[in-house]
């Protein structure tokens, strides 16, 4: 089987974020496992590294936001062999970039929730989870006057980013 691990990546900070990895199935889109906890951004690269060979050397896309950096950078000087290639949309074909992790910006962060409201529209991925079928729950659009912003309503959404991010990285090895 082939996998892919989406990740948010949080501080560390008792206070703040959680810090998250979501395991799917590719073929099936099922959830097969969730790491979640306070840990901070370097130290959190060697459990991503032996989450991803425990799951076949999965592919890892790490959101590459401010602390995501650290964990990619940290990924890298451990060799792990599969780590996402960011993909220039927008063409005819998606080209490869020289870049890894998931760039999230206004655009990006539209796919993976235009992506992830269609497979649970069609009842096409599996949650096993509570605390991102929680999350998902409070996962909501805020419209200002140019443009709408989607997030947790005042809750985490940690476990969401992860898993749309592993959700649409999985969709995205199928182009190619």
């Amino acid at each position: 089987e082939l996998y892919d691990i989406g990740v948010d990546v949080a501080s560390g900070s008792e206070t703040g974020d959680w810090s998250v990895a979501e395991v799917m199935k590719r073929r099936t889109r099922e959830q097969v496992a969730e790491w979640r906890g306070k840990i901070g951004t370097l130290d959190f690269a060697p459990p991503l590294y032996w989450l991803g060979g425990w799951y076949n050397t999965a592919q890892i896309a790490v959101e590459m936001d401010g602390l995501g950096l650290g964990t990619n950078d940290r990924l890298n000087e451990l060799n792990y062999p599969m780590l996402y290639t960011w993909r220039k949309h927008g063409t005819v074909f998606p080209k490869l970039t020289s870049f890894s992790g998931w760039h999230t910006s206004y655009e990006s962060k539209k796919k993976l929730v235009t992506r992830a409201r269609h497979f649970i529209a069609h009842k096409d991925v599996v949650i096993r989870s509570p605390i991102l079928h929680n999350e998902l729950r409070e996962f909501s659009i805020r419209q200002t006057d140019q443009r709408e912003f989607y997030e947790g309503s005042g809750k985490n959404d940690d476990a969401v980013m992860a898993w749309m991010i592993a959700l649409t990285i999985g969709l995205d090895e199928a182009m190619f």
